[in-house]
This record gives structure tokens, sequence and C-alpha cells, in this order.
């Protein structure tokens, strides 16, 4: 008896199992290091060592205390180009008055100190830091009043994120705003009277307050005479030295 023969079905083919990187395929290898490590404007994929929330955090929190402190802080890297500055230190180079920034580098407009900086950053690309790797100069402005910078180097062993030098600028009318809230806290002045002291940190003449806030010169000295009092200081010259010294903000 002849065998019956049934139609032969057709075998699908086989799926290639192509090694591509947006498989999900847990058996198939991930994109590459390279492919990941390579992105746009420097910037390291998650195998090639991106940054951490932690190191990100800490560099938050420096930003904001060097922006509240009473003194301009910039750091710069080995060629003297401006790595980064707070915001007193931002204000000072602004105004391009003693102080500039010419093609990310920082610069005096006097050659003679524009000649010790260089010679400063030339020293540092070529030897260990000492010492005495500092330069300390008084920067006069035109428009605002003299200036002193410390620059110095960082030593070798702490030069993170590229940075080797670091510039302290002590400016002494870069702040010239105080906060009333922080007067009374700190000092015990009423609101009225911290106005004034305020006005007259900013203005530097009684006459001047007076005029910006609206009152009469007797009001204002009637006024003064209690913040003396309450800051224990005898005129307003020690009184202006002493606000000075900070701190200027809550």
């Amino acid at each position: 008896m002849a065998s019956r023969k049934f139609p032969s079905v057709p075998k699908k083919p086989a799926k290639s199992r192509k090694r591509d990187s947006t498989s999900t395929d847990p058996s198939l290898p991930a994109a590459s290091a390279v492919d990941q490590s390579t992105q746009p404007n420097g910037v390291r994929g998650r195998q090639g060592g991106a940054r951490s929330k932690r190191s990100e955090a800490l560099s938050d929190l420096g930003r904001l205390i060097l922006d509240r402190i009473d003194r301009g802080v910039v750091l710069l890297d080995r060629q003297g180009n401006v790595i980064d500055s707070n915001a007193a230190a931002t204000a000072v180079l602004r105004a391009g008055d003693g102080l500039r920034i010419r093609a990310g580098r920082l610069s005096f407009t006097d050659p003679e100190l524009d000649g010790h900086f260089d010679s400063l950053i030339t020293k540092g690309a070529k030897e260990r830091r000492r010492a005495d790797d500092a330069m300390v100069v008084r920067v006069r402005r035109n428009k605002a009043g003299e200036c002193r910078l410390v620059v110095s180097r960082v030593a070798d062993d702490k030069n993170e994120r590229g940075i080797a030098f670091t510039v302290l600028i002590y400016a002494p009318d870069a702040q010239a705003e105080i906060s009333i809230p922080l007067l009374g806290k700190l000092y015990g002045l009423t609101k009225a009277q911290a106005k004034v002291t305020a006005a007259l940190f900013a203005a530097r003449s009684a006459e001047a307050a007076a005029e910006q806030l609206g009152l009469s010169l007797n009001t204002v000295r009637s006024h003064l005479k209690s913040v003396f009092n309450k800051c224990e200081v005898k005129s307003q010259a020690e009184l202006m030295q002493m606000l000075a010294l900070g701190p200027h903000s809550l």
C-alpha cells in the first residue's frame, strides 16, 4: 500500500541576531564605551566617567559661599585664563577699570603690572610652587577707588579642575549695599535707623542720605546719634569703617 504524502510546510527563515546598540536582549553586548564616552562638547557618557552628583553639589556650595564674601575671588588656569569668578570679582572685571579680561585671560590696564603678571604665569608653568610665589599689587582705577590684589599659586598637589592660581581682589567700594534686616538683627537698630545707616553706607554723606530717604537733615542726624550709641562708635567715619568689615547681607 502506497504511503500517503503530506504537503511540506515551508520553514521560516531564522532571524539574524543583529548586534545593535538599541537591542534590549540581555544576551547581547551593550553599546561600546567609546560610543558612550565621545559625546559632543566633551561630555562623557556613563561608561566614560560622568561627574557625580556629589561633585556638582560641592561646586554649587562653593559658589554659594564665594558669592557671599566681601572680596573678589578669581580662579585661573596655568595660562592665566579665567576659569571662574565670584559675584564681587565679576563686578570689578566687567567695569574694565584697572583689571579686565582679554580673550579669556586676566590682564591689567597698567603695562608694568601686566608684565609682572605675565612673569608669574610663565614662572608657574616652568617651576614648582614656592612659598613666595605670589604677586601683591595695588591697582589704581580711574572711576573707582584703588583696589589691592593678591595672586597666588595653588600647590601642585592641590591643583584640581585645572585651577593653578587664585586671585583675591580687595575693593573697598565693591560692596556698596548693606542689608536693612541684617542691621536690625546685628546691631538692634530700628527699621528707620537701619534705613538711614544703609543709605549713609551707600551715599557716604548725611545730606545725600537725607535726600534719598526724603527726610530732613536734622532727622537723619537724630537717627545717627542713636545708631552711634547702639553700634558703640563715636563718629560717622568709625561707623563706616565698622560696616565695611561686614557682614553685609544675611
